[in-house]
């Protein structure tokens, strides 16, 4: 039996905005007063006692943004409460998806799986460092839009899981990939991913058929059968090509 063949059972599928930075001109004093800082705080994990800090990166106090706010692994409430209190820009996101898995082993199974079949659109740069995978980009190279990929304990749960995201670095990058405007218009975590892997990932044609059977145990019918239809209009292929 060859080891893609085993199919690893997918416990659960969660989405995040694995981690965020806002930039403003205001300073720390004032930012603290226009945010709700402390409900903010119930929604991810701050790296230390605050989500607040001094910008201290010349070329941005240059431009004038004097402070930033900063955090990892925020759900979507962190979104909603923080939309409305204009403060500043959002200048880089990380929109994250973390399949859960019994054992590192299953996990790493599905990122064989995934770095075998599935490409980046628009760009053939791919490199990989360590246990890393890298898409939309190479090593050495600045890039205001890319995939990274990896296995790990998930942040949210604990658990072993193959965790993929999309950085989006600057303001300018995250209106164009998300077509919003400005903060205030994100979707959900979940809705942002699944709209970026549509736009940007590709599956090879050799590895559909065994992508779809990856977590057939876990998803609902009707879940399957809407992923399914995703991927028919994506490729535009027929229903018996599957």
């Amino acid at each position: 039996m060859k080891k893609l063949d085993l199919y690893p059972a997918i416990i659960d599928v969660l989405y995040s905005f694995d981690r965020i930075r806002f930039l403003s001109k205001y300073s720390v004093k004032d930012v603290k007063i226009i945010i709700p800082e402390s409900e903010l705080l119930k929604h991810c994990l701050p790296d230390n006692n605050s989500i607040v800090k001094v910008h201290i990166d010349q070329t941005g106090r240059e431009w004038g943004w004097k402070t930033k706010v900063e955090a990892s692994a925020c759900n979507d409430t962190f979104f909603e409460v923080i939309k409305g209190y204009n403060f500043g820009i959002l200048s880089h996101l990380q929109i994250a998806r973390d399949v859960i898995f019994p054992t590192m082993d299953e996990a790493n199974i599905f990122m064989e799986w995934f770095e075998k079949n599935i490409d980046r659109r628009y760009s053939r740069k791919r490199f990989k460092y360590e246990a890393t995978l890298y898409l939309g980009t190479l090593k050495g190279q600045k890039s205001d839009n890319y995939v990274r990929c990896y296995v790990r304990e998930s942040k949210l749960t604990g658990a072993p899981c193959f965790h993929s995201e999309f950085t989006l670095e600057g303001a300018t990058a995250i209106k164009k990939a998300l077509c919003i405007k400005s903060y205030n218009d994100l979707m959900t975590s979940m809705e942002c991913y699944y709209m970026l892997e549509n736009k940007y990932l590709h599956i090879k044609d050799s590895g559909l058929k065994q992508g779809l059977k990856f977590g057939s145990s876990y998803l609902q019918q009707k879940d399957y059968e809407r992923i399914k239809k995703r991927i028919l209009l994506a490729r535009g292929i027929t229903g018996n090509s599957l």
